[in-house]
């Protein structure tokens, strides 16, 4: 394609964008480039492939220029499908002019040439093309060969619909890994991280693949947010940029249709949206997983041993044996979360949905008889606090026990001290220790031996870790206000003394630990 070619390509994402930064609209910015890189993908397979295959090769979008949401510079994803391998010079000359032509027209084309049988196999390391054939759509060539190529490709996923879960499962729990399990960073990958495309995008692929059809969500707005800020990203760098990182939010929030102008609030809607979208994939995977457990598989669990009269563990996961038990009180999530922290299983999505619906009456409940400093004590000396924390902040429970806690979340707070949000900040905090208390060997040992001998109070250093931040984002001296947020709690709680003023000595004087850090080298055991 000529460099005139080029420079209208440029001219119409230039206009893409222009009406992009008025309104915001994700879906029409698809539409519009979808339709342009169908007209220039056509303009090129006329010029290049017809002529050299008049039958026997197909050309097929797939990903997400298959399902036509195409962002301002993600790259074409193709597949050239050709009835037998392509071995001539020929051929692959034809091939060659057409990736170049789309390239001199300004499209990053990512394409892949393969037979049915390649294209119809699971292939060690490219799950990648498997996917991405969830989503492909017929663009041009000969007809019959992509008739060819979907009957065999159905069959091919009734036969391995199972592996191909379990492979997608275990990549996605990978990528979770790679971000430490947590969506808080205060500098978000918008596409990799939890609660980002890929996880938005894997939980559409598991529907299909288990159920054989995508629900629409249940909520639009997740989705929505989602796209309009990676094409911002997009449109900011002219490339394909997906960190937004601090200078990002700012532009982001000063935008023409951003609906916050304060970068801070922006981004504790981001989170809360994240929170859907990475809340729906684990949802799937747990749905996806439990088809792969066979009841004798179940059966050796040794965690299964673990179940009681009010919890089954099964899968590795805890349900409810009688959730109709939750009408009658406010007990039963208390001792749900206890046993949580003293087995570090986590609570089935199920099981959460289920306390989520209950909080609203809980709150009040718990309003006028807050749990006790008996309860809190018994909670905060198990080994696996900090699971517990996560699975009541994910279903909203955190805050009817501890109302304070709202005030931390998705609280962004840029300084030295925070990498994620301060209620990941503070919940990370109590992993720490949790780590810390493993340690076997080496200089960090003495910690360890010290959390031994001082065991029967680790609950009030673990509670004042929960409680040391919670003054953050008052506009002034933070420690200040949680020690006065503090002392609301103890009296609550009627925590005794000399237990209250250890815990509140603690909490105000927090900050000295940062300053410790910063002037004591404490690997040196002098």
């Amino acid at each position: 394609m000529t460099s005139a070619g080029k420079q209208l390509s440029n001219q119409l994402t230039e206009d893409l964008r222009a009406r992009f930064l008025q309104t915001g609209d994700a879906l029409q910015l698809w539409k519009s480039r979808t339709a342009g890189v169908d007209t220039a993908v056509l303009e090129a397979q006329t010029a290049a492939l017809t002529p050299a295959f008049p039958e026997g090769l197909a050309l097929v979008a797939v990903g997400g220029y298959g399902r036509r949401e195409l962002f301002p510079y993600s790259d074409v994803d193709l597949l050239i499908l050709s009835r037998r391998p392509l071995l001539d010079s020929a051929s692959r000359s034809a091939v060659s002019d057409f990736v170049r032509r789309l390239w001199d027209s300004g499209l990053r084309c990512s394409q892949s040439v393969h037979t049915i049988e390649e294209s119809c196999a699971l292939h060690d390391g490219n799950l990648e093309l498997t996917i991405s054939l969830l989503d492909e759509r017929f663009l041009a060539g000969d007809v019959g060969l992509y008739g060819q190529f979907r009957e065999r490709f159905t069959r091919f996923l009734n036969a391995d619909r199972r592996e191909i879960l379990r492979r997608l499962c275990r990549a996605t729990r990978s990528r979770h890994a790679k971000f430490h399990q947590t969506i808080y960073r205060l500098e978000p990958d918008v596409k990799e991280s939890l609660g980002g495309l890929r996880d938005f995008q894997a939980t559409r692929w598991l529907q299909l693949l288990r159920a054989g059809a995508v629900e629409p969500p249940a909520d639009p707005r997740p989705a929505a947010l989602l796209a309009s800020v990676r094409s911002f990203l997009h449109f900011r760098a002219a490339r394909d940029q997906n960190f937004l990182d601090f200078e990002s939010q700012d532009e982001l929030a000063a935008a023409p249709f951003s609906p916050w102008k304060d970068p801070a609030v922006w981004m504790r809607s981001w989170y809360r949206n994240a929170t859907l979208i990475w809340l729906g994939v684990l949802s799937e995977m747990e749905a996806a997983e439990t088809q792969e457990r066979s009841m004798l598989a179940n059966f050796r669990d040794w965690r299964a041993r673990l179940s009681n009269s009010e919890f089954t563990v099964s899968r590795d996961l805890i349900f409810l044996r009688n959730p109709a038990e939750l009408d009658s009180g406010a007990e039963l999530p208390l001792r749900l979360f206890q046993f949580v922290a003293r087995h570090n299983v986590a609570p089935a999505r199920q099981t959460e949905q289920r306390i989520s619906a209950h909080v609203l009456k809980w709150t009040q409940i718990y309003a006028a008889h807050p749990p006790p400093a008996r309860w809190w004590r018994e909670f905060l000396s198990l080994p696996s606090v900090s699971l517990a924390l996560r699975s009541m902040r994910a279903c909203g429970f955190l805050p009817a026990i501890l109302p304070e806690w709202e005030r931390l979340e998705h609280l962004v707070v840029r300084d030295f001290y925070h990498h994620y949000t301060v209620d990941e900040h503070t919940i990370v905090t109590l992993e720490s220790l949790e780590d810390l208390a493993a340690v076997k060997e080496g200089p960090t040992r003495r910690f360890a031996t010290l959390l031994e001998e001082s065991h029967a109070d680790l609950w009030l250093l673990r509670l004042a870790l929960l409680l040391h931040d919670l003054g953050k984002g008052s506009g002034g001296q933070h420690e200040i206000f949680s020690l006065q947020l503090a002392q609301g709690i103890v009296a609550r709680a009627a925590i005794p003394e000399p237990d209250a003023s250890t815990l509140l000595f603690l909490v105000q004087q927090h900050l000295a630990l940062s300053l410790l850090l910063q002037s004591r080298d404490l690997s040196d055991p002098s």
